[in-house]
C-alpha cells in the first residue's frame, strides 16, 4: 500500500473516533458546538473514504467545506460561549471571496489556465484560518493551541489547488488533523464546575459587593458548595471549589490582573455549566483591590456590572469582597451600586 493510502487511511480512523466521540458528548450533554464538531469530523471521513476509493474529485473538495464549516462552528461557538461580545470579529468572514481574486491574480501572473478544483478548498481554508485567529484573539493563551492546531489544516486547503495529491499536503493534512482532533477533544471534556456535597446555596441572583470580613464568614459557610473563585491567597481550598490565581506570575491555574475579559468567559463558562447540571453557580471573587491597581475604576466598573449581568442570566450568584476604606466615597457609592 502507499504511503498515501496508509495517511489516508489513519485520517479515516482519527475522523471516525473523534466525530463519534463528540457525536456521543452531544447526547450527554446536549451541547451544540459538540454537534457541529461532529458534524464537521463526519465529513473529513467522508472524504478520506472517497479519497481511497478514488470518489470523484469534486465531491471529495465539496467534503472538506463541510469539515471546515463544522470545525469553524464548533470553534465560534465555543466563542460566542465565553464571549458573547466577540461576535463583531465575525466581520472577517467577509473576506472569504477575496481568496477566489488572490487565486486568480496569481495564475494570470503565473501564465497557467485556471484549474477546476480548489476554489471550494481554498473557502474552507480561508474558514478555518478565520477562524483560528478569532479564538487566538478572543480566548488568549486558553485559545492559542486550538488555534495552532488548525492552521496546518487550513495552509494545505488555500494550497489545493497547488499541492492537492503531494507530500507536502500528506504532511499538513496528517499533523494538522490529529492536532487538531486531539485539541477538539480535549476542549469539548473541559469542565470548570465540581459537584460538591451540598446542593444550591441559598442566595440571591446577581451580584453581591460585601465587606471582607463578611465576605469571609460567608466562604465559610461554602466550603461545601461548588464555587468558582478568584483569589489572590495560596492556600488548600476544598475539593468543590474551582480557583484561579490573580496574579502575573506566569503559574498553573493562573490569570493575569489585566485579564478582566478572560476571567468573565471563565466566570460565564462556570456559571453556565452550573446551570446546566441544575444547580446555582457561585463566582466569587476576593482581590479587588489588587485589581485596580492594574485596571483604571471604568474597566473594572464595567467588569462587575457585566459580572452581575450575566449572573443573572445564568440565574447565578457573584460575591465580590471590598475594603470599603480603600476607595473613595465616590467610588464606594458606584460600587455599591452595582449589587
Amino acid at each position: 500500500m502507499p504511503l498515501a493510502e496508509y495517511v489516508d487511511l489513519l485520517m479515516l480512523i482519527v475522523s471516525l473516533l473523534t466525530s463519534a466521540y463528540l457525536f456521543t458528548a452531544y447526547l450527554k450533554a446536549s451541547k451544540e458546538y459538540t454537534l457541529f464538531g461532529a458534524f464537521g469530523w463526519a465529513m473529513l471521513a467522508f472524504h478520506e473514504a472517497m479519497r481511497l476509493f478514488n470518489g470523484l474529485e469534486f465531491l471529495q473538495e465539496g467534503l472538506l467545506y463541510g469539515f471546515s464549516l463544522g470545525t469553524s462552528l464548533y470553534i465560534l461557538s465555543i466563542v460566542e460561549e465565553l464571549s458573547p461580545t466577540a461576535i463583531r470579529l465575525f466581520k472577517l468572514f467577509l473576506l472569504i471571496p477575496l481568496v477566489h481574486i488572490v487565486y486568480r491574480l496569481l495564475w494570470v501572473i503565473m501564465g497557467i489556465k485556471y484549474p477546476g478544483v480548489g476554489g471550494i478548498a481554498g473557502d474552507s481554508g480561508t474558514i478555518l484560518l478565520i477562524s483560528a485567529y478569532v479564538v487566538w484573539r478572543v480566548l488568549g493563551r486558553e485559545g492559542r493551541l486550538m488555534a495552532l492546531s488548525a492552521v496546518p489544516l487550513s495552509v494545505a486547503l488555500l494550497l489545493y489547488k497547488i499541492c492537492h495529491s503531494t507530500y507536502v499536503e500528506l504532511v499538513l493534512v496528517a499533523i494538522g488533523a490529529v492536532m487538531l482532533s486531539w485539541v477538539t477533544v480535549r476542549t469539548s471534556s473541559r469542565v470548570l464546575f465540581r459537584p460538591g456535597s451540598e446542593g444550591s446555596a441559598d442566595l440571591p441572583k446577581g451580584l453581591l459587593m460585601l465587606p471582607e470580613r463578611e465576605f469571609r464568614v460567608m466562604l465559610k459557610d461554602l466550603e461545601d458548595n461548588s464555587l468558582l473563585l478568584f483569589t489572590r491567597e495560596v492556600r488548600d481550598y476544598p475539593e468543590s471549589w474551582t480557583v484561579f490565581y490573580v496574579t502575573n506570575a506566569p503559574t498553573a491555574n493562573s490569570v493575569r490582573p489585566t485579564s478582566l475579559e478572560k476571567m468573565t468567559h471563565l466566570a460565564v463558562r462556570y456559571l453556565r455549566e452550573a446551570r446546566e447540571m441544575g444547580t446555582r453557580g457561585i463566582v466569587a471573587l476576593d482581590c479587588l483591590e489588587y485589581l485596580r491597581m492594574y485596571n483604571d475604576f471604568s474597566s473594572l466598573l464595567k467588569f462587575l456590572h457585566n459580572l452581575r449581568d450575566y449572573a443573572i442570566v445564568e440565574v447565578g450568584t457573584a460575591l465580590v469582597s471590598f475594603v470599603p476604606e480603600a476607595w473613595d466615597e465616590r467610588e464606594r457609592a458606584l460600587l455599591m451600586g452595582v449589587s
